[in-house]
């Protein structure tokens, strides 16, 4: 079988542009959740259909680049930890002067178990200082099973098999976590190895149907706007579905996925949607730019997201009015994104080992690994 690595050199800008979509989504949907918080039920079904695909996609566009890069399953391993967590412990130091003095300016004293609750927490994989890159730790745990799993299975059949045999039981053990953890004596978001059978699912789903749906997005436009058209249709339709009780929300981060059915489908059809999107949008610099800074984005979203976006939400004057919570979701989202680029240029410049890249030379680092 042709595998998506093969094909994922060059880049392929559409794939790029899925991925600037898909973090964008991410800056939008911190924003809308926190307007949905304040009882605001315009934001809820905007907060409730970005959710339901986002993250999945982000797993589903993983797989597409598995690569097993040493025969040894531990240098394997030290590859993947300098690649997904080393950003992880960055971004959280960043943010560990910023939690006092958040408090500080919001209480007007700084409490002590800051230590305890949000720097502990990353001997258990649970980066608190930085939720939003949790992502990063459950991509990591996902990818070691990837690299034991993947490496061993070679036909496309097989391989859709496995994907599916490890999202019914990742959703059958989330959905059952506390008898999970007495089970296997493992606490949920430990290393996120529960959600990591989940993500895995999808991670090994985009990596077996890659070379079968890379000739349809590279296929003539009318038939992507097509398809584009009918599983817009197909999320919009299941989203809402999705709603085991009326304040419902996919939180993947939680395990919170919902009806099993629903959710899957939802997933799968909104990931498309974006990979369809993204071959009919028009490539540009700055869309480029942010797709290949997904992972600086991402951190750069946990401090917004924790410091920032309740106070652009306390400015929404009606709650109700779509076109006012879009707007100050829009400006926002693009607003904190463009305050984000100074630190990738510097990150990028000055430390590329920490963010994604160790193999590479800096001046301030030499390449951890060769």
């Amino acid at each position: 079988m042709k595998t998506a690595t093969s094909n994922a050199s060059p880049r392929i800008t559409y794939l790029d542009t899925a991925k600037a979509l898909g973090i964008f989504l991410v800056f939008y949907g911190h924003i809308v959740s926190e307007i949905s918080g304040l009882g605001s039920q315009a934001a809820f079904i905007q907060y409730k259909f970005i959710f339901s695909f986002h993250m999945p996609f982000f797993f589903l566009v993983a797989g597409f680049f598995f690569r097993r890069r040493f025969q040894s399953l531990g240098r394997e391993m030290k590859d993947l930890f300098l690649k997904r967590m080393l950003p992880v412990y960055l971004f959280g130091l960043i943010m560990l002067p910023l939690w006092p003095l958040y408090r500080y300016l919001i209480l007007g004293y700084v409490d002590i178990p800051i230590f305890s609750e949000k720097v502990l927490p990353y001997l258990k994989g649970q980066p608190e200082l930085n939720p939003i890159t949790w992502f990063l730790v459950c991509l990591f745990t996902t990818e070691i099973i990837a690299a034991l799993v993947l490496s061993k299975t070679r036909r496309t059949l097989w391989g859709f098999v496995t994907a599916v045999l490890f999202l019914a039981f990742g959703l059958y053990l989330t959905a059952n976590i506390r008898q999970a953890e007495q089970l296997f004596g493992i606490y949920k978001n430990t290393w996120y190895i529960h959600e990591a059978l989940v993500a895995f699912g999808f991670y090994a789903l985009g990596y077996f149907s890659f070379p079968i749906i890379k000739p349809v997005l590279q296929g003539k436009a009318i038939w992507r706007f097509l398809l584009l058209i009918l599983v817009i249709g197909i999320t919009l339709a299941t989203f809402s579905l999705n709603a085991p009780y009326p304040e419902f929300v996919v939180i993947i981060k939680e395990s919170w996925h919902g009806n099993s059915g629903w959710f899957l489908i939802s997933a799968v059809s909104g990931s498309l949607m974006l990979l369809l999107l993204a071959t009919l949008v028009p490539s540009t610099r700055a869309i480029t730019f942010i797709g290949k800074n997904t992972l600086i984005l991402l951190g750069m979203n946990g401090i917004f997201h924790t410091f920032v976006n309740i106070h652009i939400a306390t400015k929404v004057n009606n709650l109700e009015s779509v076109w006012v919570i879009t707007g100050i979701s829009l400006s926002g989202s693009i607003l904190s994104i463009l305050l984000s680029v100074p630190v990738i240029f510097l990150l990028n410049r000055y430390l590329p080992q920490l963010v994604g890249r160790p193999q590479q030379k800096g001046p301030w680092l030499p390449a951890l690994e060769e």
